[in-house]
């Protein structure tokens, strides 16, 4: 059928070929749709991977810097307080060297100390050059040793301890020996004295052991041994400790990201072929 407009003649009809170029128009669109889609998602993951790639370069730049930073201090024990250029896509921030002390601390830089082996908590200054000054030791020190790992293993899975206290004054030197487990079944035959099972806080916050040595008078120094295990060790006293090292902190920066490092370095740990005569010796 025919339609006619108010003239009288017959309006255009829309055939079959005009509903295709419609449709072709619309999946056109929805393709370039899809492929703008598709290409915006490959430039940004692009884009992502080089400012990844970029950001990990600069961090191992940052990195090598700081490393180098430290090295440069321990060679020369002066502080980097000015920027230094290091290779020109490196900067050394500065480097700066603090001593550590305290009433509460991590011994070994928190890390744990292997059994058999000892790590000495120190009563007295050291000189410049660092050797111990024996000269004026701490009076009426109280300390706590806590220890263990968290979470505990169980009393007989974790270290026990032994500590040996060097006191004075010099020409009159003694050594006091202690020994605490955690272990019920290991002290019937060790004759070790059983540490109370309290945990720690602050500092030695989750280590579930603790050993309370003896009152220490005109105290040098006192070692502590893991045995049985390593273990964490961190040390609680009831008046400040003189230094125990030093804390090293470089920052340096590539590109615009920056790395810190921190480094403890200790005294030199005495021989234990010294004990308690020789290293005495004024």
């Amino acid at each position: 059928m025919i339609k006619l407009n108010e003239g009288g003649r017959a309006l255009p009809q829309r055939g079959p070929a005009s509903l295709q170029g419609g449709q072709a128009l619309l999946v056109l669109v929805l393709v370039l749709v899809v492929s703008l889609t598709v290409g915006l998602s490959v430039a940004s993951r692009s884009i992502t991977n080089v400012r990844i790639s970029t950001e990990e370069e600069n961090s191992q730049r940052a990195l090598s810097a700081a490393e180098a930073g430290i090295e440069q201090v321990l060679a020369t024990g002066e502080q980097i307080l000015s920027p230094m250029n290091v290779g020109g896509q490196a900067t050394i921030e500065k480097v700066e060297i603090s001593q550590f002390s305290g009433k509460q601390f991590l011994l070994n830089d928190g890390n744990p100390v292997r059994k058999s082996e000892g790590v000495d908590v120190w009563f007295v200054e050291h000189n410049p050059d660092g050797t111990p000054n024996y000269t004026n030791p701490l009076t009426s020190v109280n300390i706590n040793i806590f220890f263990g790992v968290n979470p505990n293993p169980g009393a007989c899975s974790t270290a026990a301890i032994e500590t040996v206290a060097v006191t004075g004054p010099l020409g009159l030197e003694k050594s006091v020996r202690e020994t605490f487990d955690p272990c019920s079944n290991r002290i019937t035959s060790n004759k070790f004295n059983p540490a109370t099972a309290t945990a720690g806080t602050g500092v030695c916050s989750g280590l579930p052991y603790r050993a309370s040595l003896s009152t220490i008078s005109n105290g040098f120094f006192v070692r502590v041994i893991p045995h049985y295990a390593n273990t964490i060790l961190c040390v609680s006293a009831n008046k400040q400790l003189p230094s125990q090292g030093r804390l090293i902190s470089s920052t340096a920066k590539s590109g615009g990201t920056a790395r810190k490092i921190t480094f403890f370095q200790g005294y030199p740990k005495l021989p234990v072929e010294f004990f308690p005569y020789v290293l005495l010796s004024p």
